[in-house]
């Protein structure tokens, strides 16, 4: 239930931050830091909504790293709960149609923070048994 929860508001994070963060063909990244000084309340949004986006998609794809692991080394896993993380790869897939660049960003976080965050002498990851 967790893990839905989380694919849902990553989706809804990454979502908001395309929307607030346009990349069109006249996009200037000088423009955009102007923006963020001249309004630091959108910047603070534009931030919030990154960060939660990134850290709860990385928290599936951690999911997804310890889940496959343990499913090659013979443990016993949840099915449901591990296709729940793979869900994560459909979400990144709807937001890379809306936004390539800003998709890429979060991708790139949230694949580092995933990968740091593995850890596979744990017994149990969020429901997945092993």
């Amino acid at each position: 239930m967790w893990k839905l929860i989380n694919g849902i508001i990553g989706f809804i994070s990454g979502y908001l931050f395309i929307l607030f963060v346009p990349i069109d063909h006249s996009f200037k990244l000088s423009s955009l830091f102007i923006q963020f000084i001249v309004n630091p309340f959108f910047f603070f949004i534009v931030m919030i909504c990154f960060l939660i986006g990134f850290l709860t998609n990385s928290i599936l794809i951690k999911g997804i790293i310890e889940g496959t692991y343990k499913l090659f080394k013979g443990f016993n896993v949840s099915i449901p709960q591990l296709l729940m993380c793979y869900s994560v790869l459909i979400s990144y897939l709807f937001l890379f149609i809306l936004g390539w660049l800003q998709t890429f960003l979060l991708l790139v976080f949230s694949l580092i923070y995933g990968i740091i965050s593995v850890d596979f002498k744990k017994d149990t990851v969020f429901g997945i048994d092993g």
